[in-house]
């Protein structure tokens, strides 16, 4: 997978998404004409994963059987904790924002803080949250009806294993500032061990 901070250096990136499938074209300009082709296929309990280098770009119908017959699999819907891999990007930000909204954190401005130079206001107001809560609500991602202890926690496990460790430990210590009585260490509330969750809003 691209990260998303070299795709707009290094090259130019096409979404596309239908019922079963999304996947995004890169176009390698150092590279000639090479393309990055990386896809998500839903599958029963879940979705495959899958990222490839072509000549030039192939049919929706060879990307959609490569990603089904080659592709690793990742169980959804995403649960907080759960292992992370190229396809749950979408899923751990669009609830790393949740939470924030929720906490009275500003999600944008965390990330700008925590990575100067990498992320900035306009990247990030600019459509990319819209295109991650599309792509966390067509991966059917749930979210916390309340976020407990339990919940932040599990979020910050999310963070760590998405590769934004920096981010999970900015996001702890802005819960903390903004609401200590609630920060994700200490004492759980009672009944709050367990999660439940709603669709999104």
């Amino acid at each position: 997978m691209i990260p998303r901070q070299f795709r707009s250096v290094l090259s130019r990136t096409d979404s596309y998404t239908t019922a079963e499938l999304r996947y995004r074209v890169t176009h390698l300009g150092h590279l000639g004409s090479k393309l990055v082709i990386e896809s998500i296929a839903k599958v029963p309990h879940g979705v495959r994963h899958y990222c490839e280098l072509f000549e030039a770009k192939p049919s929706e119908a060879t990307i959609l059987q490569s990603c089904l017959t080659r592709g690793d699999f990742s169980a959804r819907p995403y649960v907080l904790g759960q292992a992370a891999d190229d396809s749950t990007l979408d899923s751990v930000l669009a609830l790393y924002r949740d939470c924030c909204h929720r906490r009275g954190v500003d999600p944008t401005a965390l990330l700008v803080r925590t990575y100067p130079g990498w992320e900035t206001p306009e990247k990030w107001n600019g459509g990319l949250w819209s295109s991650i809560q599309e792509g966390a609500a067509w991966n059917g991602t749930l979210y916390p009806t309340v976020w407990t202890t339990d919940s932040v926690l599990g979020l910050l496990m999310s963070l760590t294993g998405q590769h934004r460790s920096h981010l999970a430990s900015a996001l702890a210590d802005a819960l903390q500032a903004a609401d200590p009585l609630r920060a994700p260490v200490g004492n759980t509330p009672p009944g709050s061990g367990e999660r439940r969750y709603r669709t999104p809003e």
